[in-house]
């Protein structure tokens, strides 16, 4: 079943829709400036939000947990996060389609949010296969494009300035895997890998760079259609090969958790490794299944987000909580939590919802960390070092590390993202010199300008805040109700 959420403002949407094709995208860009500049305190700041459907994977719990979580606590510049969901596009995976029809799909969903004028971000896309040429809709109409899932490098190619990813690209992850592969010492690897874009992507990568950097042996590769694969064949010409250290899989995760399963059918008894999409729940409950056994040689899934650090066991917890003790949340899921978070996040330090000047605002930003690790961009919609992690299983449980080549990455001095302004008194915590004040203080009135910006108004400067003094003229120490200690008015007397 599929569905649109239309906006509270689906009049505006209907309208635009009949329309828009008459303006040029300049007059669309201004005029989506104009609507975002002159919203009030309390009008919904609208994100669309673009994938498959909901019970396909967590990525869209992820995202309405944050927007819940953020909503719950006032929203972002006094006003609530509004989504539009729209969970069409896993037509576009429906083999019968031709190309053109494809294409098609994806238009007419990036066209459905452009048509909002009232729209600030689109946060999504499944695959790059979507997101690429969406991306192109949503640069020209100016509106903010976050892709958590998008990781082919033309996303970014182009230098546009309203398109940013919150993962790191397939080849930054072939590099990494590759790292991991030499520490873990295999020379000897074979590659299993489908013809897509992703999957011809990652595994080139992956191969380049073992072999210059480390010199490994691929002693066998294979490419073969997702849809036409001889599981069977495949594996079989593994089991005859001789010297092997491990086998790399790149594929979507179900016809992955296929081949490993026929693998481990066949006595294969080699270690694992591939790509992010194994760090699914279909992928990893084959791991479950078998590498709980001696004689297994455990296999490895690189990804983003690690579940035994303390920040993301808060959001495991609070995951569970919304949606049940038994639902875990997986790397999809703290994608879609975090960058809603993280367009918050921009929002705040732009101090505006115009998308251009949110743009600016991610662009440039300090570094700020999430559940699934540190956010911070390059120049072209980049993350910058994003240090992947490796998880295999321990009994019943996961185990993560790193590769040592990397640069671990010091979260401890971040701001966590869309916590920018702890107290909701509009003032950045970097440029607040009183980050924590109550929401009484900041209902009396604080300091809007100077050393004591962010403070509670103190007229005569004694350290009691105006509104709790009984002596607002004190200049001096004075006791808690603002007036003077008793032993100087004595000296007075």
């Amino acid at each position: 079943m599929t569905r649109i959420k239309l906006s509270l403002l689906g009049f505006s949407f209907i309208l635009l829709f009949t329309g828009c094709m008459d303006q040029s995208y300049e007059e669309i860009k201004n005029q989506r400036t104009q609507i975002a500049a002159d919203s009030k305190d309390g009008d919904p700041i609208v994100i669309g939000i673009a994938w498959r459907a909901a019970d396909s994977d967590l990525f869209i719990a992820g995202v309405k947990l944050a927007v819940k979580e953020i909503n719950q606590k006032g929203g972002v510049l006094n006003s609530p996060l509004h989504i539009i969901i729209n969970d069409t596009e896993s037509a576009f995976n429906d083999a019968a389609l031709s190309p053109g029809a494809r294409q098609e799909v994806v238009l007419k969903i990036a066209n459905s949010f452009a048509a909002n004028p009232y729209l600030t971000a689109v946060i999504g896309h499944s695959s790059s296969s979507i997101a690429v040429p969406a991306s192109v809709v949503y640069q020209n109409n100016g509106i903010l494009f976050l892709a958590p899932s998008a990781t082919n490098a033309k996303l970014t190619g182009h230098n546009f300035d309203y398109i940013f990813r919150t993962i790191p690209t397939t080849a930054e992850t072939g590099t990494q895997l590759a790292d991991f592969a030499a520490q873990q010492g295999y020379k000897n690897i074979a590659m299993l890998h489908g013809r897509g874009d992703y999957e011809m992507e990652l595994a080139d990568a992956f191969a380049t760079f073992s072999i210059d950097k480390y010199t490994t042996n691929i002693v066998y590769r294979r490419s073969f259609f997702n849809n036409t694969i001889d599981i069977v064949s495949l594996v079989t010409d593994l089991k005859n090969l001789q010297k092997l250290d491990a086998v790399f899989i790149a594929s979507n995760s179900r016809l992955s958790a296929k081949i490993y399963q026929q693998i481990r059918n066949m006595g294969v008894k080699l270690p694992i490794i591939g790509g992010e999409t194994l760090d699914t729940k279909i992928f990893l409950d084959r791991l479950m299944q078998w590498e709980t056994a001696k004689g297994i040689r455990k296999s490895t899934v690189p990804t983003v987000f690690n579940t035994s650090a303390p920040g993301s066991q808060q959001f495991v917890r609070q995951f569970k909580q919304e949606y049940g003790e038994n639902v875990q949340p997986d790397y999809l899921a703290a994608l879609g939590y975090d960058t809603v978070n993280l367009l918050a996040h921009g929002i705040q330090r732009a101090q505006s919802r115009i998308p251009v000047e949110v743009a600016v605002a991610l662009r440039y930003m300090d570094a700020c960390k999430g559940v699934a690790g540190k956010y911070e961009f390059k120049h072209n919609g980049d993350l910058k070092s994003k240090p992947l992690y490796f998880k295999h299983l321990v009994k019943n449980d996961y185990a993560y590390e790193q590769v040592k080549s990397v640069a671990a990455v010091n979260e401890a001095d971040m701001d966590t993202c869309n916590d920018i302004d702890r107290d909701h008194d509009t003032i950045p915590n970097n440029m607040d010199a009183c980050p924590n004040t109550t929401h009484e203080e900041i209902g009396h009135g604080i300091i809007l300008d100077g050393d004591k910006k962010g403070c509670p108004i103190d007229a005569d400067k004694d350290g009691v805040a105006d509104y709790k003094e009984t002596c607002v003229d004190t200049a001096k120490g004075a006791d808690i109700n603002g007036c003077p200690h008793k032993d100087e008015m004595d000296g007075k007397l």
